[in-house]
């Protein structure tokens, strides 16, 4: 897997990336281990971390976070629940993923998200 920054917004986290990764970039390990500098507001009540595989256009997996946190873990069996979901039962794991960070406000507002 490899992963990339692609897009950033000031009203998300910054420095948005994957910390297990070899330094051409490739992933390293069953899971994926996601990092972030959170966003200092009293406006931001929590994260949403979402994925998807690069050939489909909907998310496996969405997730809420704490806006106290600066970091994710994406583990393998998440993975393959989602490959499962997706593809009628199949056993298998995603191996070509997107991830995407937004932040939420109290309201229930997203932000523009952070990809990589």
């Amino acid at each position: 897997m490899l992963f990339r920054s692609v897009s950033q917004s000031r009203y998300c986290p910054s420095n948005f990336r994957v910390s297990n990764v070899a330094p051409d970039g490739t992933f390293i390990g069953p899971n994926v281990d996601l990092v972030w500098e959170p966003v200092i507001s009293p406006f931001v009540s929590s994260y949403q971390i979402s994925f998807r595989n690069l050939a489909n256009t909907e998310f496996f997996f969405v997730e809420g976070i704490p806006a106290n946190s600066s970091s994710f873990v994406f583990s393998l069996s998440e993975n393959m629940s989602g490959y499962a979901s997706i593809n009628g039962g199949a056993v298998g794991a995603y191996r070509q993923l997107t991830a995407t960070i937004v932040t939420r406000t109290a309201s229930g507002r997203l932000s523009e998200g952070v990809m990589i």
